[in-house]
């Protein structure tokens, strides 16, 4: 009794949800998979992480530029002379640093001790060039081209997450679709189910079934409710997760377009579906060799860890610096004398200093060693993976049609045998044991096969993740006219 009154109230869900909001229901707008995947990649919370790490890498790369422009330094300072009088000096300094080490300064000032007509005073300038012959040289501009590169590399990671990201939205998106799908197979097996039970108890008052049918038939009927309230619930959490994904409350309304996966379907929608006769394995591991982006930054690496080897080898060599500077002092009026013949003039000279215990530097010289060896081998384990990463995609996406084609066979199956064991059950041939095993397998097979065909659809976008194809820029616009090759048989 109490299963026959959970499948009376279970047909109630339906009319009491129809009848809370229709008009809501009328209102909302269906999302469509182009229209989810463009707002995600405005608006989504899982790219905030590599937009701030662009954002710092373009503030590192501000400051090391800034270290390489013009510094000015205007100077003005009042003080007491040890005899008493007063002195002040107005300057200003200007210094500019070169990509290859070298320092460029000017210094101009005027110098006043005194006041009245006993007052010294001296107005001169200094420009001076000092360049490191060994140190120095490489280091200035090791340190810019370091953070260019780390500009790059975060770039890439936006743009990697941004596929990733795509990967994601679709996958939460049909997630969406098959659980509404198993929300409609769940509601066509619980008809089937109240139908049995009401045959069966038609057919107990005649005596042509055992009060066992009768209950095999209400546990099926109610087994069937509680699979079907379990599936909408399965998709209210879907929908949050889609909302969640998009930048949107979990509670917001949402409901989705029923698309197309087919391959046709998908071409429309803008993926590119690979030509089995254009598209094989091999040109797909060519593509990704040139395209994925992780294996561009592995490579790069390289150049980086070359890079900072080469300043930790000369970083082992003395510090030697050449300087150059020419002054004159002494312009306008001046009351110091022979202050202009001691000061005017060229200076040259070379500086140096070497430490005798060298052990960071030569602990530094290693580790840029080794770091070069381990970039090298992280370039060629990232080729290999890459081309694993393909091989296996394509499997995938080959095998996906085979399943799909063996799921579809089986449904048929099924669904024979469901008609089979109702007819058989009908005519006292057989129990109803038969009948609940039938419309179990039924389930199964319609589960299978929608995972099947959602299955082959995330292959699709597996298989462009892997070959570097899947551009993020194809929807970033859902308004935007799908290009006429989008289906075509691979990237261009």
């Amino acid at each position: 009794m109490r299963a026959r009154w959970l499948v009376r109230c279970s047909a109630l869900l339906p009319a009491f949800a129809l009848a809370a909001g229709p008009a809501a229901a009328q209102a909302l707008e269906p999302l469509g998979l182009r229209q989810a995947l463009s707002e995600a990649l405005q608006a989504s919370p899982a790219l905030a992480g590599a937009r701030d790490a662009v954002d710092m890498a373009l503030i590192q790369e501000r400051l090391a530029d800034s270290r390489f422009a013009v510094k000015i330094q205007p100077t003005i300072n009042a003080a007491t002379a040890p005899s008493g009088l007063g002195q002040r000096v107005i300057g200003i300094d200007v210094a500019r640093r070169l990509p290859f080490g070298s320092e460029i300064t000017t210094s101009l000032n005027s110098t006043s001790i005194g006041t009245g007509a006993a007052a010294m005073r001296d107005t001169g300038y200094t420009i001076g060039l000092t360049q490191p012959l060994f140190r120095g040289a490489g280091a200035a501009g090791a340190e810019l081209k370091n953070a260019r590169r780390s500009v790059v590399g975060s770039e890439r990671g936006m743009r990697d997450a941004r596929q990733q990201l795509i990967v994601t939205v679709a996958d939460r998106f049909f997630a969406v679709l098959k659980q509404r799908r198993l929300v409609s197979a769940s509601e066509r097996a619980l008809d089937r189910a109240r139908t049995m039970s009401a045959a069966s108890e038609a057919r107990a008052r005649v005596g042509l079934a055992t009060q066992l049918d009768v209950l095999r038939a209400d546990l099926l009927a109610s087994q069937a409710a509680a699979t079907l309230a379990s599936q909408r619930e399965a998709l209210a959490g879907a929908l949050e997760d889609l909302n969640l994904l998009l930048g949107r409350g979990p509670a917001q309304p949402l409901d989705v377009v029923n698309e197309d996966v087919s391959d046709e379907g998908l071409a429309a929608l803008g993926f590119r579906v690979p030509d089995a006769g254009a598209d094989t394995v091999e040109r797909l591991v060519a593509l990704a060799l040139e395209a994925r982006i992780d294996l561009r930054e592995a490579r790069d690496r390289i150049g980086d860890a070359e890079r900072n080897l080469s300043v930790s080898r000369w970083n082992l060599l003395p510090q030697v610096s050449l300087s150059a500077s020419y002054t004159e002092r002494g312009l306008g009026p001046s009351s110091i004398p022979g202050l202009a013949e001691l000061l005017n003039g060229w200076r040259v000279g070379i500086a140096t200093n070497y430490a005798l215990d060298r052990s960071e530097q030569i602990a530094a010289a290693g580790s840029a060693a080794v770091s070069l060896a381990a970039a090298e081998r992280g370039a060629g384990d990232a080729r290999r993976r890459v081309e694993t990463d393909v091989r296996r995609a394509y499997r995938g996406w080959m095998r996906s049609r085979e399943t799909i084609d063996i799921q579809r066979k089986t449904v048929e199956l099924a669904e024979r045998q469901v008609r089979l064991a109702q007819l058989r059950f009908e005519r006292g041939l057989s129990t109803s044991l038969d009948v609940v095993d039938a419309e179990d397998s039924l389930y199964q097979a319609q589960s299978a096969l929608i995972d099947a065909e959602l299955g082959r659809a995330l292959a699709l976008l597996a298989l462009e993740r892997a070959a570097g194809t899947l551009e993020p820029e194809r929807f970033a616009n859902a308004g935007a006219p799908v290009p006429p090759d989008a289906g075509g048989g691979g990237a261009p």
